[in-house]
């Protein structure tokens, strides 16, 4: 089993090989949408080329907290990123994530030429940190 550091590298060398393609982001978008009403209901007043920006941005943070996560300006975009998705914001229920987890995953698989189960357990272990920090900050207030 390769060690986080080797996965870290491994997810950001995938991640660029699909950020090739725009249209990653919109079948990603398309896939997690169709797992259910609900879901599909958050977006309905969703500007998606922001919303494409937000998640590239969202996914470089979330390989970059794998790799360092006790950087300073790494745990506040974490924590901004956290607090926007909290229940007092965009309220994503913890039982969510494991759903958009694996959606990402299908879309990797569809997307990056080199994709193997391997490579997509790294990816598992690489946003673990990032989901268990967005699930753990869920029902915390904004100070």
């Amino acid at each position: 089993m390769p060690n986080l550091r080797t996965q870290i590298q491994q997810v950001s060398d995938s991640y660029s090989r699909c950020c090739k393609d725009e249209a990653f982001f919109e079948d990603f978008y398309r896939s997690f949408l169709s797992q259910s009403d609900e879901i599909s209901a958050m977006f309905e007043q969703t500007d998606w080329y922001r919303q494409r920006y937000l998640l590239k941005s969202a996914l470089k943070s979330a390989i970059l907290f794998a790799k360092e996560p006790s950087v300073h300006l790494v745990k506040v975009l974490m924590a901004n990123i956290a607090s926007s998705h909290s229940i007092d914001h965009y309220n994503i229920r913890p039982d969510l994530y494991p759903i958009w987890l694996e959606c990402m995953i299908q879309t990797v698989s569809k997307h990056d030429p080199k994709y193997s189960h391997a490579l997509g357990e790294a990816w598992k272990d690489v946003l673990k940190p990032t989901i268990e920090f967005m699930i753990s900050q869920y029902n915390k207030e904004d100070k």
